[in-house]
């Protein structure tokens, strides 16, 4: 009955988060809060305000300035002077309004690019001496800035003063209307129009300072909390305080803040002690501190956000406390307990097997700490119940019985159960050797059976299959199937299976039943075929999920993926959602407890505590896509943001080709993650991540749409723009390209016309040269031929000549001898010698020698004009190449003579000895 009880308790705690309030049994059981230290939102300390815009932006006043957080990223937007923001509140215009030091006014948010406030206070010309806005309040009828001496009304062009009876603290408005207490007075109201008005009844509070006033739990009545003494009530025109254990406690504490939330419960923020929650009825349901999760004691703010879930501003920090998140969570911050391994519920006691011992809770004593069961100090690793706990730990395997334990096998390493198919009263225990078998005696006692013999492998984890064979994985490497004998006393069969079995990684494998067949975990999530006795890797699709580098567990429709330090929940192909859970590191644990009168809830095992979720809070998940949105993107330039855009279909110029766009995805209980693509570069969408903007550089031109997604989740946000080419590449760019191109081609055509015409004048002319030149070879052919004959006839008649004084010479020294001293014979030798020496004879052969020799003798007189005729006759002789021999008779003159008048010619023209004499006048 004790376990029946716990289930209902905890399954209504879970499921239900007005029965959450309304149940004050577990007490230990906290909700998750969320730490935003100052080293996180990169600002000061102190948190003096919060408020939500309407779209779901979050935004504190702290000493730095404004803090915006966005779900994704963080921005500071300081106060003027950087003076110390005091209070905020959000305007029915959408406007983040806030005060401070001699100053109030707003900050847009619509203008995403600009940190300016704008003081209103200045230009509405108000002097607020040196006083500071300590509160704000947003209202129908405009906005009340309250300092502790004044109230400043503004309905958005007029401001109007009101001046209370003395300083008061705050305002506070509850069910559309709005109080305040004067310091050291009573509790006055403000009317519409602007009047005050005493509450009756209220000087009982004139010894006290009122920190806060809410709805009470009743209609009309008031909650009153005060710094010193404790919360009251007013109703009726009574002030009594409220009778309620907790008060004496809050009285110590210093109640600072306090706000009612709409499931009606209290949230009270104290100096001292953190928070104090109370359901609507005024049930006692948590205490949050420093001790059990709070960053720190002295609260400044609280505000609920729209998913009911309150935010605490404290002196050092701000924290999310997910009161409507259906985990629950038990937190050692101690480390008394250690790393929790294994949990079981069993017989009214909730047992926690950790790296320290067994410990333990009794249900029914809501009040009473954990214990440690004494002589299970060690390692412990499972638990197995059938009605009888048995505990498989360092030391061996335990039976325990409410708060005692006792050794049922000192074999080292009880890592797992599993009961022997067709034998109740039969347990196989996986040891660090092996198997053992356990077996009940008659009183239901477990007791030590034997060893298994014929495997002596450590045993981590162990199942049955439908076939009877027993399943088993190393904690380290390998998985086998064996065969048990009937007498369950040694293994008669082992088969190993490997890569050839499909299962590529066999390292830290984790076993489990997964739709109905055999599954193993490593890398891959490897499903057996029975039928062919194989297993299959499936890394991706088939469960909507990448599951490599996870681990999977779980069973029906419903499972859980532990990846990267982080747990996923999902059915079949659908991820529901991503849960605040770290799971130990290869030994994750998820543990699934039912009751015939209970919805089943799961447990999970923490490093430093557990904790646990309704599965029927799955049943009731929502979506919460629709919170993604595209806040704005910017154009960048060198690295520096140079204009902001928030349109869609964007025109940009070719220059404009770097973007930076910021997008989030308004949530608070986790930190959320994004899949993004850009397609005109790509279709693939990127890998998960935290980062909630990303840069494009050097984009070509062309038509982009941006898409970006939750992950998980399935809505998408669209930003399309485009960037335009450059005027060089535009359509007129390239017609007047066309047309400078044929322009090009015109004048290109005309040139070539005008050169092929010159080129062709040039041609004829040249052919006409080449006529020319032609009939001037043959006209010079001819000539030569004609040189050529009459030098021929030339030395022909040299040679004529020759002959001729031979032939006279000859004659005349016959006739010389034949008549010897005869007078008459000398008138013949002068005939004869006349005729040898007659230059009739010359002149004939220089005018012909003149004519064939282009004027030899001019030219040679002209560079030699010493010369004499008879110089001028050997040249003329030698120019027609006449030998010596045929020289000399021409002469009239012997070949010595000649040699000699040789010699004296050289010497006149100055030739070199070894200048051919012959050679030099046929050159010239």
């Amino acid at each position: 009955m004790g376990s029946m009880k716990f289930l209902w308790i905890l399954s209504i705690l879970i499921f239900c988060n007005c029965s959450l309030n309304a149940q004050p049994d577990l007490p230990f059981m906290m909700p998750y809060i969320r730490h935003f230290t100052p080293e996180i939102y990169n600002a000061q300390n102190q948190n003096w305000g919060i408020a939500q815009s309407k779209t779901g932006e979050m935004y504190f006043a702290n000493n730095a300035g404004l803090l915006e957080f966005d779900g994704s990223s963080w921005r500071l937007m300081p106060l003027l002077d950087r003076q110390t923001l005091r209070s905020i509140a959000i305007g029915a215009d959408g406007r983040v309004y806030g005060g401070g030091f001699e100053t109030f006014g707003y900050w847009d948010p619509v203008q995403y690019q600009s940190n300016y406030f704008r003081a209103l206070s200045a230009e509405l010309k108000i002097s607020l001496g040196k006083e500071e806005i300590w509160n704000i309040l947003s209202r129908d009828s405009g906005l009340y800035f309250q300092s502790f001496s004044t109230i400043y009304k503004f309905d958005a062009e007029n401001i109007n003063t009101i001046l209370p009876p003395d300083n008061i603290m705050f305002l506070q408005s509850v069910d559309n209307r709005v109080y305040f207490q004067v310091i050291d007075g009573g509790m006055y109201e403000l009317k519409k129009d602007n009047s005050l008005e005493l509450l009756p009844g209220s000087n009982a509070l004139e010894k006290t300072k009122v920190s806060f006033i809410l709805p009470g739990f009743k209609s009309g009545e008031l909650l009153i909390g005060t710094q010193d003494d404790g919360v009251y009530l007013y109703s009726e025109n009574e002030i009594v305080a409220w009778k309620h254990p907790w008060n004496n406690v809050l009285k110590s504490q210093q109640l600072n803040k306090g706000i009612k939330l709409q499931n009606g419960s209290y949230v009270f923020g104290t100096i001292l002690e953190g928070v104090y929650i109370f359901n609507s009825s005024g049930k006692f349901l948590h205490h949050i501190n420093k001790e059990t999760g709070l960053q720190n004691n002295t609260v400044l703010s609280l505000f609920e956000d729209k998913d009911g879930n309150v935010w605490v501003g404290m002196d050092k920090g701000i924290d999310l406390i997910e009161l409507n998140n259906p985990l629950r969570y038990f937190n050692d911050y101690s480390g008394a307990l250690g790393t929790v391994y294994t949990a079981i519920l069993n017989d009214g006691y909730l047992y926690l097997g950790t790296n320290q011992g067994v410990y333990f809770k009794n249900i029914s004593e809501p009040g009473r700490k954990f214990q440690l069961l004494l002589g299970t100090q060690g390692q412990v690793w499972a638990f197995y119940s059938d009605g009888t706990l048995l505990c498989g730990h360092n030391n061996g395997t335990y039976e325990i019985r409410k708060e005692t334990a006792k050794l049922v096998s000192d074999i080292t390493g009880g890592w797992s159960f599993a009961k022997v198919p067709g034998h109740d009263n039969k347990l196989l225990v996986g040891v660090y050797s092996g198997l053992i078998l356990l077996k009940k005696d008659n009183s239901g006692s477990w007791v030590f059976d034997r060893r298994i013999t014929g495997f002596n492998e450590p045993v981590k984890r162990l199942l049955f299959d439908e076939n009877h064979f027993l399943w088993v994985v190393h904690p380290q490497k390998g998985v086998h199937r064996l065969l048990l004998d009937t007498s369950l006393d040694h293994i008669k069969e082992i088969k190993s299976y490997g890569e050839s079995d499909g299962v590529k990684d066999l390292y830290k494998l984790h076993l489990f039943h997964w739709e109905n067949q055999i599954a193993l975990k490593s890398n891959c999530l490897y499903i057996r075929d029975p039928k062919l006795d194989k297993f299959e890797c499936i890394n991706t699709g088939r469960y909507g999920w990448n599951v490599k580098g996870s681990r999977i567990f779980g069973a029906d429709s419903l499972w859980f993926m532990s990846k990267n330090s982080q747990l996923w929940a999902g059915r079949k192909d659908t991820i529901l959602q991503k849960l605040n859970v770290r799971l130990v590191p290869d030994y994750e644990q998820i543990f699934e407890f039912k009751s015939a009168n209970a919805p089943p809830f799961y447990l999970f095992c923490q490093e430093n505590g557990f904790a646990i979720i309704d599965k029927q809070s799955f049943n009731n998940h929502k979506s919460i896509d629709q919170r993604l949105r595209l806040k704005y993107a910017e154009l960048v330039k060198d690295g520096k943001s140079v204009e902001g855009i928030l349109a869609d279909k964007v025109r940009l110029h070719s220059s404009q080709n770097s973007i930076r766009i910021y997008y989030s995805e308004v949530r608070f209980d986790q930190e959320p993650m994004y899949r993004y693509r850009l397609t005109g570069i790509g279709k693939e969408w990127s890998e998960p991540t935290t980062q909630s903007s990303v840069y494009f550089q050097n984009l070509p031109p062309g038509d982009y749409n941006f898409e970006v997604k939750p992950e998980p989740g399935t809505e998408i946000v669209l930003f399309s723009f485009t960037i335009l080419v450059p005027w060089y590449q535009s359509w007129w760019a390239y017609l007047l390209y066309f047309l400078i191109f044929a322009f090009i081609i015109f004048l290109v055509r005309q040139y070539l016309r005008s050169r092929l015409l010159a080129e062709r004048f040039v041609f004829e002319q040249k052919m006409k040269e080449q006529e020319l030149f032609r009939e001037a070879i043959a006209s010079k052919e001819k000539l030569e031929q004609e040189v050529h004959l009459k030098s021929r006839e030339l030395a022909h008649s040299a040679m004529s000549l020759v002959r001729k004084n031979e032939v006279l010479t000859d004659l005349k020294s016959k006739l010389h001898e034949m008549f010897k001293g005869d007078a008459r014979a000398k008138d013949i030798f002068t005939r004869i010698n006349e005729h040898i020496e007659s230059d009739q004879d010359w002149d004939s052969f220089v005018e012909v020698f003149n004519h064939v020799h282009d004027d030899f003798f001019k030219k040679i007189q002209l560079k030699y004009p010493d010369l004499t005729p008879g110089d001028l006759k050997l040249a003329a002789y030698l120019r027609l190449n006449l030998s010596t021999k045929d020289i000399a008779p021409l002469l009239n003159i012997s070949v010595r003579g000649l040699e000699n008048k040789r010699y004296r010619l050289r010497k006149k023209m100055g030739l070199p000895e070894d200048t051919n004499l012959t050679e030099y006048m046929m050159s010239l």
